[in-house]
């Protein structure tokens, strides 16, 4: 049975009905309020027992009157919501917090019944490419176009944030609505250029930036060098570039130099149809080849202006012309822009969630459940230089994840080469000049004292070593983060 109360607004009126239903024992199944309308919802009772309750309702201070309903509000909204999910033809779903399904269009639910060969409550589980959990932990505020694979079939993701009120009146993040559109449907290269942009861990300022000037660089038809280490993502940034430029309709196509049949894979590109051509390796092309491939350019793209040019080369090349060992002509063709694209050790903010990201695929490709990361193993991460960049942090969660036998990941499981490491930290002298002589000196500071720690963790031991206070080495480990917690120290036999 449903009731209608109408009444005025005043301030009791609701508890006073309320009081009302007890005294009676009736148990409530149900209860909304509207402006001037009470709306309860209760079984069934004996028509006595009705004659009586309806009055004593009515005599209440401010009720206008009573009348029984078919229906609560909310009741005829949800069925017509129902309605709207049984014949709308989109692919939606929504989630909640955790990524756990909560409601599924029809469509959608038959298609991806057919399709997803396992139980789809946990919708980040069949969602490829695309980050669904890191996505709603950052809580957003404002939609999102994605790129994502169900079943290997690519679909464009619609995602819009949730935001309720809560009974305190403050606004909750409570899930989020996800579309799903057909890959060749709409925008594809809008949606490729932000689920390119959101795969780029850039919690760094100094990432933040190359992303900002990527995006400025897109949009002109400059040839664009990227000069940046190997294993730094520079072919990303490439794709990113692609995806926002002007001809983007048009695919990118990659060549390594460094491969000795390259210019048999360049006569095999069809430019008429490439929109983007990336040569990646630049440093690697020998000078007797870098005459040649200047030749090809101009004979295959001067009168092609709908291709972009992209380059990359781990370090400078400026030198090297200096040197006669690199063709300055082919510089100049291929740096019309020039783009530096940071190491890892320069972008220690992006550590952690490089971490969390590659051990949750790395745990994926074992076949487990996701482990946790102790904050001393993010400190130890963040500490390393990481010479080999993304590609050797990698490998080394791999290792530490298959060690750890699916506890939690310590520092103990983690292996790096020190030895390496020491090479690169003392001779790379290129990092230390990046950023003129007080930041190499610091460098180089940081450098000598994170190598001596291991074998000298005590203060004064450090101190006379170097012919330095006590309280000097105190500060300048404290400057540089060096403790017995982000630097292992050498066991003593």
């Amino acid at each position: 049975m449903r009731l209608e109360i109408r009444c005025e607004n005043r301030l009791g009126i609701t508890q006073d009905v309320l009081e009302i239903l007890v005294r009676h024992q009736i148990d409530l199944q149900g209860i909304e309020v509207h402006p001037q309308k009470i709306f309860v919802h209760f079984p069934n009772i004996e028509f006595a027992e009705f004659q009586h309750l309806m009055p004593e309702i009515r005599r209440v201070d401010g009720v206008f009157d009573v009348v029984k309903v078919d229906y609560m509000p909310l009741e005829i909204q949800s069925a017509e919501y129902d309605r709207q999910l049984d014949t709308s033809c989109e692919k939606w779903l929504s989630v909640d917090t955790n990524g756990a399904l909560i409601r599924m269009s029809v469509s959608a639910k038959g298609y991806f019944t057919r399709i997803v060969k396992q139980e789809l409550a946990d919708v980040s589980t069949w969602i490829k490419g695309f980050n669904l959990n890191r996505w709603l932990d950052k809580q957003p505020s404002e939609g999102l176009l994605a790129v994502a694979e169900v079943a290997e079939q690519t679909f464009q993701l619609e995602l819009q944030p949730l935001w309720l009120n809560n009974y305190k009146g403050s606004r909750e993040f409570s899930g989020a609505v996800v579309r799903f559109i057909e890959s060749h449907s709409q925008y594809p290269n809008e949606h490729k250029a932000h689920a390119i942009n959101n795969s780029i861990v850039q919690n760094s300022a100094v990432m933040r930036k190359v992303v900002r000037e990527c995006k400025k660089l897109a949009v002109t038809t400059q040839s664009v060098l990227l000069i940046g280490e190997m294993g730094t993502g520079k072919q990303l940034i490439v794709e990113l570039m692609h995806a926002l430029g002007p001809f983007n309709t048009r695919p990118l196509t990659v060549i390594d130099l460094n491969n000795s049949n390259v210019f048999q894979q360049l006569d095999k590109v069809n430019l008429q149809l490439c929109g983007g051509l990336y040569l990646k390796h630049l440093d690697s092309l020998q000078p007797d080849k870098q005459a040649e491939l200047l030749q090809w350019l101009t004979d295959h793209l001067d009168d092609l202006p709908q291709v972009k040019l992209y380059a990359s080369t781990k370090y400078s090349l400026n030198s090297a012309v200096q040197l006669g060992t690199f063709s300055e002509p082919l510089l100049y063709r291929l740096a019309g822009c020039k783009l530096m694209v940071p190491s890892l050790r320069q972008r220690p903010e992006d550590i952690a969630e490089l971490t969390q990201l590659f051990v949750q695929n790395i745990c994926a490709e074992l076949g487990t459940a996701p482990i946790d990361i102790s904050q001393d193993a993010i400190k130890f991460l963040q500490a390393y230089s990481w010479p080999a960049n993304a590609n050797q942090l990698y490998n080394a969660l791999y290792q530490a994840v298959v060690l750890s036998g699916r506890q939690p990941l310590l520092v103990s499981h983690i292996r790096v080469d020190d030895d390496k490491q020491q090479d690169d930290d003392l001779l790379s002298v290129q990092d230390y000049l990046d950023n003129g002589l007080d930041e190499a000196v610091k460098q180089f500071e940081s450098t000598l004292l994170r190598k001596l720690y291991p074998y000298y963790p005590s203060t004064r031991q450090l101190a006379n070593k170097l012919g330095l206070s006590h309280t000097a080495i105190a500060n300048k480990l404290r400057e540089y983060g060096i403790n017995k917690t982000t630097v292992k120290v050498a066991r003593r036999s």
